[in-house]
């Protein structure tokens, strides 16, 4: 092990990368089989130092830091390899790793939003709905959560749940003054409600008689 880190350092200051990280990855695989967290903790660090953009790397120190109840540690590399791999467009990895850190930090409203958007561009709604609902247990406001409740109810094909959404929707619109955005929630709801007094009230129509008395 001695030999390996010496080894590593002398690569490292030479620039030779490669190398240098191939010695830290033979002792951290060392220290992880004989049970000595600390030191590979520091071994996997000085290699994420190496090579920021490694992303294996970077997720095997989160995950170890995860293993050892050190959450904010594995928050901070769960998030910083989430950014990079948002940024450079990897969306299957993105969507696994944002899952990890969903798990350790379930009040990341911002991130269970965009999973949520995700997963319905995806045609996914059972999973966008999950992520929806942690949304909408810390604001039953946010007319983005609301919108998104709304499609992935729709996608699941329960009308029911779609129009009570929308309806939310439309009030919290209203309460804001934004007329114009309500008046365009409230023609949806007539879409699936064709007689919906309260949408019919708003837009300022009248139910045809026979349909009333359907």
């Amino acid at each position: 092990v001695e030999v390996n880190l010496k080894l590593a350092e002398l690569y490292r200051q030479l620039g030779l990368l490669s190398d240098a990280m191939h010695h830290f990855e033979m002792v951290a695989a060392f220290f992880h089989r004989e049970g000595k967290t600390k030191e590979a903790l520091a071994t996997l660090r000085q290699l994420v130092d190496l090579d920021p953009e490694n992303v294996a790397t970077r997720i095997k120190l989160a995950e170890l830091y995860s293993k050892e109840e050190m959450s904010e540690e594995a928050i901070k590399e769960f998030s910083t390899t989430c950014e990079f791999l948002r940024k450079n467009g990897r969306q299957d990895d993105f969507i696994k790793v944002a899952e990890r850190l969903v798990f350790h930090d379930p009040e990341n409203i911002d991130l269970c939003r965009e999973l949520a958007n995700l997963y319905l561009q995806r045609s996914d709604p059972r999973r966008a709905l999950a992520k929806l609902q942690i949304c909408f247990k810390a604001d039953q406001s946010d007319p983005d959560v609301l919108a998104l409740l709304a499609q992935a109810f729709q996608r699941l094909d329960q009308k029911g749940k779609t129009v009570s959404v929308l309806k939310e929707l439309a009030r919290v619109h209203t309460k804001t003054g934004k007329r114009g955005e309500a008046e365009e929630v409230h023609k949806k709801i007539l879409q699936y409600v064709p007689n919906d007094p309260d949408s019919l009230q708003f837009l300022g129509k009248t139910a045809k008689p026979s349909a009333l008395a359907d």
